[in-house]
């Protein structure tokens, strides 16, 4: 509520770390940012993390390496889909 995240930000009260960890994450920000030990919004390694967990699918490394070694007339056709 309004009131919550009032007596958050007036030092009232403190979110518990799962609500902290919520609003990290709806705020697309790290909790380290949130409490201050940072002055960077979003963490560096987020998109790396994304391109990890994108390209660590088993079924997503084989249409890659499948892709990379099909004929130019294939890979057009792929890049139109």
């Amino acid at each position: 509520t309004k009131g919550t995240i009032s007596n958050y930000e007036n030092g009232h009260s403190t979110p518990s770390n799962e609500m902290l960890k919520d609003l990290a994450d709806i705020l697309d920000t790290t909790t380290d940012y949130l409490l201050g030990r940072t002055n960077k919004m979003a963490s560096e390694n987020n998109n790396e993390k994304e391109m990890m967990e994108f390209f660590s699918t088993p079924k997503l490394n084989l249409f890659f390496k499948e892709m990379a070694e099909s004929p130019e007339e294939q890979m057009e056709e792929l890049q139109e889909l």
